[in-house]
């Protein structure tokens, strides 16, 4: 009886609206957290719905910002080199993120990434890297200044990232059919802001997700660069890329303010759904812009 009541209660659901466009200026879309509150997930990365799922759409397009500034740095050999992408050179130059590298080789392999703001599973204990204010942050900030503050009203959009990092997938690097889980999906909105991208990289959504069948329905989305978009992380989805490197820049924000810390260079934490640095960290302090700036 149980079995037959959640079928009954998917079929009645309307189908997943895989990219729907928005205007911003009057309408300031999200995609509300609750629907995100639904995807129970096997040990085999597999994903079905549970009962009383509500998820309406996988991806909203929110609007452009210029990503030159940030896509400078990269192609700068002065300032960006292919080794920086690494854990030996991060450990060293940035500060160390352990204990997420299984999960990384699981489920994306050959992807690379840059932490510049990272939390805890429940998205609340928030660590600002070196890296940030060192390399990124005259880059960055203006964009989450416009998508944080001038399209959402936020008061003080660092307040509001709990998670911001650069994610690199070079020529055949893929990420597999995953739906996102931990308490930080639910507690945040996760943003996509392509940085540099081609015609080769397949990002697909998995349609009918409602569908615990073998078969599976994907759905190829659009991106280009500065097309900023939101996505319901829950929701099962893969990327491939068979072209050039592409890059984006990842914020995950939450609706509420918290407070940051600030990590040193060179300082190791591990993450354990906690983050445990091994000793008392500062908060961060958000650095004053004089008007001339």
């Amino acid at each position: 009886i149980g079995g037959a009541s959640s079928s009954s209660a998917r079929a009645s659901q309307p189908p997943l609206i895989v990219q729907r466009n928005e205007s911003l200026a009057s309408q300031k879309a999200q995609i509300p957290l609750a629907e995100k509150v639904f995807v129970a997930m096997s040990t085999d990365g597999m994903s079905s719905p549970t009962a009383g799922s509500s998820p309406q759409v996988f991806k909203i397009d929110l609007g452009r910002v210029d990503v030159s500034a940030v896509k400078e740095i990269l192609n700068d050999p002065m300032r960006w080199t292919d080794e920086m992408w690494t854990e030996e050179y991060q450990r060293q130059n940035n500060a160390w993120l352990g204990g997420r590298n299984d999960n990384m080789a699981r489920f994306k392999p050959g992807v690379r990434s840059v932490h510049l703001i990272f939390s805890d599973r429940k998205g609340t204990d928030v660590y600002v890297f070196p890296w940030w204010s060192e390399l990124f942050e005259g880059a960055i900030r203006p964009i989450l200044e416009e998508v944080l503050g001038g399209w959402y009203g936020f008061a003080d959009p660092m307040a509001h990232v709990s998670r911001l990092q650069l994610a690199s997938m070079p020529q055949g690097a893929y990420i597999k059919k995953h739906s996102d889980r931990g308490g930080w999906v639910t507690a945040c909105h996760r943003v996509h802001v392509p940085i540099q991208t081609n015609p080769s990289v397949s990002f697909e959504v998995k349609s009918n997700f409602r569908d615990t069948g073998p078969s599976d329905k994907w759905e190829r989305i659009s991106t280009e660069p500065g097309g900023v978009f939101e996505i319901n992380n829950a929701v099962p989805h893969r990327v491939s890329n068979g072209g050039p490197e592409r890059v984006h820049l990842l914020l995950d924000y939450t609706e509420e303010p918290h407070p940051l810390k600030q990590l040193k260079v060179g300082q190791a934490c591990i993450y354990q759904g906690e983050i445990d640095c091994g000793e008392d960290i500062l908060p961060y302090r958000t650095p004053q812009h004089s008007a001339s700036n």
